[in-house]
């Protein structure tokens, strides 16, 4: 059991500014039979009411008593059957998470009421990490049921290799629990695996400064040939082993140091998942740890144990660099490759052929897309979930408050429209080419005479492994104070935000056009959400992002344009359009929602892993990829073990057009 909690070593989030309501916790104690007892509220000091019996309206109690608060989370205890549906409410209508507390043996009111304060940091969750193990325990935002009534299909698909799972262990290894998308998959994933009763673990590197300068320069950087790459020297390869070394044995001159390493851990799973090229240095160390613990084995005259170990490659890969001898991508790549990757079982990649590198056999390949937490019908975590106005207002008044603190930037001017890009700070995401897309377009419709000028939105999280972020947002704000750009400065909202989704919701949910213009891109899924929103979407060739397009009849994209990455004036052009066309506007808004794809939602997400999990099981190393669609291999499986003959996904949704 887990007896404290650490937030992420290293953790860097923009300090909190003074938040635009106060925040409080509340505490929810039920008694035997079912009835709300009573409610707790802390904001500073606790405060215990008595419930009328006939509530169960937990929020609305609380703010009866602190009416211009923001309840942020709700302890609960003795909720019973009460708690799955009990959760879904809080989150999905009050945007309130709720924390249970029924592991403790009848807690007061305080103990309650902290147990879900102490998970915050004002609106900023903690990390619920172990700091002996370093496994991060999700959140729980919604119950399974919520998953399985917005998706039964999927839904049926997925119970079926949980079930076939049983009695095995799958174990995620990756570099950071908050920032970026591998993290978000995650925490999905897992929470919902370990509803449904699998023995589903996800665990991150112990990692410092210098080596996530080294596996974002000289690796990530590197291979997409972006700018801020550097060599892979023999210095920088000997970091990147010695902490490979350190997280899985654990060793460490610290006497205060709780983390014992990854080995164990990873030997009692049955499936591991290495999230890219950063804990790749481990399964070498793995495969050895394993030879010599099936000495041992056979010594005593017992069975080998078999760990499958699979490796996810979530970025883009210049494989022309990568392929050719004598450039820095292909001394990176083959490093990696042949001391590292090469050991894995499978290669799972994103669904883009080119970004595999020849040297690793496609007979080991299958692909599938990235994924967010979306469903069917819906959205379900805080950057997917729909938010009531009062919401919207409150996060928006959130993002107001970081624009002040981060150079004293003027207030989104929320009677105006606004063009939003969300994505991290990187060399990769193509700020500078957005800005000047969205200053071609607005100086033809200010030059025009035209009064509804739009506004530019640039936000984003920053990551654990990223040293990107800060000295390129800070270029960026040099920039639009450069001739070329001050014109239109003050109407640009450049913000870094910790890591609190709503915020980034509400920019998107708010937005008149996305963009997400990368240069280069493993899949950026932002575009699925915002389709998933109803907003037209120019987006990249690059990468993943046309994958998330569908094509129309005329040669275009339902929902919106996909245009290179360099080419600013066609973009812009589009951009003009969506803005000053009402009617172009209704149309990729209402097609935008209606081909948002749930093949790139958790529930098909999880599913995935859990049909690679029991493949491998069962059939060992991946030995007949040759590319293929893990969505499809997995309903292929589904049908043979099951005869169920699944229906035909309808690829021509009915669209109603609304002009808006």
């Amino acid at each position: 059991m887990r007896t404290e909690h650490e937030s992420f070593v290293g953790e860097k989030h923009e300090p909190l500014p003074k938040q635009p309501r106060p925040v409080v916790f509340g505490g929810v104690k039920y008694n035997p039979d079912g009835d709300l007892h009573s409610i707790s509220i802390l904001n500073g000091h606790l405060v215990t009411h008595d419930a009328p019996s006939e509530s169960h309206d937990v929020v609305s109690l609380i703010k009866q008593k602190a009416p211009d608060w923001k309840v942020v989370a709700v302890g609960i205890h003795g909720a019973n059957g009460q708690g799955a549906a009990l959760r879904d409410n809080l989150w999905d209508f009050h945007d309130t998470v709720s924390v249970d507390v029924d592991h403790l043996p009848n807690p007061d009111h305080e103990t309650i009421t902290r147990h879900a304060a102490e998970r915050f940091d004002g609106l900023v969750a903690k990390v619920d990490l172990d700091p002996v193990t370093r496994e991060v325990h999700p959140r729980r935002l919604v119950s399974k049921e919520a998953y399985q009534q917005d998706d039964p299909e999927r839904y049926a698909q997925l119970e079926h290799f949980a079930k076939k799972f049983e009695g095995k262990r799958i174990f995620h290894l990756s570099s950071t629990p908050q920032g970026g998308g591998v993290a978000l998959m995650r925490q999905a994933e897992i929470d919902l695996l370990n509803q449904m009763g699998v023995d589903a673990h996800w665990s991150i590197m112990k990692i410092d400064a210098e080596f996530t300068d080294v596996t974002k320069r000289s690796f990530h950087n590197n291979f997409q040939d972006v700018e801020g790459a550097k060599p892979l020297t023999a210095e920088r390869k000997a970091k990147f082993e010695g902490v490979s070394e350190e997280n899985f044995n654990g060793v460490t001159n610290d006497p205060e140091e709780k983390f014992v390493g990854f080995k164990d851990q990873l030997l009692a799973s049955d499936v591991v998942v290495i999230d890219d090229y950063q804990p790749s240095g481990m399964i070498p160390l793995l495969r050895t740890a394993l030879d010599e613990l099936n000495k041992e084995r056979a010594a005593k005259g017992e069975e080998p144990k078999e760990i499958e170990i699979l490796y996810r490659s979530h970025i883009q890969i210049d494989t022309e660099k990568t392929d050719k001898p004598g450039t820095p991508q292909y001394e990176a790549w083959n490093y990696l490759w042949e001391n590292n990757i090469q050991y894995a079982d499978a290669f799972i990649s994103h669904p883009m052929r080119e970004f595999v590198p020849k040297n690793v056999p496609m007979e080991r390949v299958v692909q599938m897309g990235a994924a967010t937490d979306i469903g069917k019908t819906r959205g379900f975590d805080g950057l997917n979930k729909h938010l009531n106005e009062e919401q919207m207002d409150y996060y928006l008044d959130v993002v107001d408050t970081f624009l002040d603190e981060q150079g004293g930037q003027t207030p989104l001017d929320r009677n105006r429209p606004w063009v939003a890009q969300i994505a991290r700070f990187d060399p990769s995401k193509n700020i500078e080419g957005v800005i000047e897309e969205y200053k071609i377009a607005r100086d033809r419709m200010q030059a025009e005479g035209r009064t509804d000028l739009p506004q530019l939105v640039i936000a984003g999280h920053g990551a654990v492994d990223d040293p990107d972020g800060k000295p390129l947002f800070e270029k960026t704000m040099a920039l639009l104070q450069s001739d070329e750009y001050k014109h239109l400065a003050s109407d640009v909202k450049v913000v870094r935000l910790p890591h609190i989704d709503q915020p980034l919701n509400a920019l998107v949910q708010g937005a008149s056009v996305i963009l997400q213009r990368s240069l280069k891109e493993g899949f950026e899924i932002k575009a699925t959400e915002a389709f998933k929103k109803r907003k037209p979407v120019i987006g990249s060739t690059e990468g993943g992002i046309p994958k998330q397009f569908t094509p129309n009849e005329s040669g275009g994209y339902y929902g919106g344009y996909l245009v290179s990455p360099y080419d600013h004036v066609t973009a812009a052009g589009h951009l003009y359009d969506l803005l000053t066309n009402d009617v172009l506007r209704a149309e990729k808004s209402s097609e935008a929602e209606a081909y948002a794809n749930a093949d790139f939602g958790t529930v098909q997400n999880t599913l995935n892993w859990m049909y690679l999990a029991t493949r491998v099981v069962e059939e060992g190393r991946i030995e007949d990829g040759h590319f293929g669609s893990v969505v499809e291999l997995a309903k292929g499986k589904y049908q043979q073990e099951t005869k169920d003959i699944l229906p035909i996904q309808n690829n021509t949704p009915v669209v109603v057009y609304q002009t808006t």
